[in-house]
This record gives C-alpha cells, structure tokens and sequence, in this order.
C-alpha cells in the first residue's frame, strides 16, 4: 500500500524521487498512465471491461521504490466483475532495464532498455508495448499504454479521470458516506441504515461518475412483501446533466417485488465539484418520503476518501 507520505507531495517538479533503476538514479513522484483497447472478452463472463480505458495517477509506494501505484481501482459496476488494480514497475532483469505495467493480474504492457536506463523524469506519452492479457477483458487491438511523468503537485493520488461532475474532470477513488437519523415508516429496523460507509469507484461514463458499496443489511426482515429489502447499496452519483452539477447519494435495496430507493439526497449547483476535496458535505434529502423508511430528518455527509 501507498503510505501516508504520499499526501505529502513533492515540490512541483518532474524528478523529485529516485529509483535506482531509471537514468540517474532519479525518478518522477508519480506517473499518468493511459490504457485504451480493454474490450470483453469471449465468452463474455463481465461486460463492464470498457471500463478499464481511463487515465490513472500513480505515486511511488515508498521512498526510492521503483513501483508506483495507488488506490486507485478500475471496479467495474457489474458484480460479475473483480476489481481490478494497477501497477507500475521499473526493474532490472539481467542486464537489461525494462518497464511494466499490470493491470489486475492478466493484463501486462511491458518494454525493453536494454541495457540503458530509461530516463523516466523526462516520459511523455512514453508507449509500453501490450504483451498479454486474459481472464474476462481482452485487449483485441493489443493498444500501447501511455506514461507521462507528472509533477507530485500535479499528481492526484488516488483519483480517477473522467468525471465530467467534477473540477478537472478528477475524482476520488473512494467516497465516505455518513448516514444519521434514519427513521421508521412501515419498517420498524430503519435505524440500522445509520452509519459510515466507504463506497469504491464502479463505474465511469459520459455523464456520471458512480460509486456504490453492497451493504448487506436488512432493515425489514420481518416484512416479506412490501419492505423486505436484500442487497442493500449504498450509492453516490456525481453527474453534469445540462448545465446542472448533481450530486446524488442513495440506499438502492431489491426486495422480493422489484428494486427501489429507500431513501436518497440530491445536491445540485451551476458549477463543478471539488471532488478531490470533498469534505462533510452535507446533501440534502429529497421527498417524497419512501414507505418504508423515514428519512426526512437524516443527514448525509460526504467526503473523499
């Protein structure tokens, strides 16, 4: 894992860490890393592969390390997907110096120095040649992954590119959702919606960015018609539709006759998030009230994570 030195970025230059494998020993803080051509596989087990083509921000995981990541997950929406992670490593094999990226464990782009050392400060758009991949996603077109060496102060750990509700199009891989004062209707177990809930990236489109945590919990269990909710997720939306800057948080539950919002919240303004900064955000419940659960007096807090 990243450490917390991490949130203590660099001065705003390109060569401020070292690896001993790069020219000079010298490295950059944090890479930008493009990946296109992620394409389902056949057959087609998770089709939220796509999802995978996006730029990610990686820093260095500790002092001198010559890997670069972040917690900074491709998670598609589908819970037919894994997770899947991404990783940076500048290494000597032999005599030759080489750079490979992982994403997830069956997906590799990888290129050969030979026996130069690459001069990692100065990556542009440096293409890393596709070498595998396998498992649900597939890479057809077999596309370069792009590495450009980023000022730390540039570089936001941790971030997904994309969000068209966000300032810069940045948003956090994470979101912590707090939820207070839940209150009874035709439930009698509502309170136990109350609570902290870390919610990872799922998904990113033209128009919202989607984080969402399976909860679990069951606030009716003694209802088997109207209330009786499984699956239960908490979820936060953060869109540009128009000229509108939404953000969305709500308890989605299936129950046994069909899929609903128990409750929800709605923020909406003229101008982009500060995603990357959120912090106790307060949203605003949206009426009408559900059947089920009483959220009218209940707050609901956001902040990056």
């Amino acid at each position: 894992m990243v450490g917390p030195w991490r949130f203590n970025p660099c001065a705003n230059c390109c060569c401020d860490c070292e690896c001993e494998h790069c020219n000079d020993g010298k490295a950059p803080c944090c890479f930008k890393v493009t990946i296109t051509g992620m394409d389902d596989a056949s057959p087609v087990d998770c089709d939220e592969c796509t999802q995978l083509n996006r730029t990610y921000f990686l820093q260095q995981t500790a002092p001198s390390s010559c890997i670069w990541q972040c917690s900074d997950f491709a998670m598609p929406s589908s819970y037919d997907c894994d997770p899947v992670a991404i990783t940076l490593t500048v290494y000597k094999d032999g005599s030759d110096y080489k750079l490979k990226i992982e994403l997830g464990a069956d997906h590799v782009w990888e290129k050969n120095y030979g026996a130069t050392n690459p001069v990692c400060c100065e990556f542009d758009e440096e293409a890393i040649s596709h070498i595998s991949s396998s498992g649900d996603c597939d890479n057809p077109t077999a596309d370069d992954a792009l590495v450009t060496a980023v000022a730390s102060g540039d570089c936001p750990c941790a971030s997904v590119e994309g969000c068209t509700g966000c300032v810069d199009l940045l948003g956090p891989d994470e979101i912590e959702v707090v939820i207070s004062g839940m209150a009874n209707n035709d439930c009698t177990n509502c309170t136990v919606l109350d609570g902290t809930y870390i919610l990872p990236l799922v998904s990113v489109t033209g128009v919202c960015c989607t984080w969402r945590l399976r909860t679990g919990i069951d606030p009716c269990p003694l209802d088997p018609t109207n209330c009786n909710m499984f699956n239960t997720d908490v979820e936060v939306q953060i869109c540009k539709i128009g000229a509108d800057f939404k953000i969305t948080v709500a308890i989605v539950a299936a129950t046994t006759i069909g899929a609903f919002d128990p409750a929800a919240w709605q923020l909406v303004q003229d101008e982009a998030y500060g995603c990357l900064v959120l912090e106790d955000l307060s949203i605003p419940p949206i009426l009408p009230i559900d059947d089920c659960c009483d959220h009218t007096s209940a707050t609901c807090l956001i902040t990056a994570s």
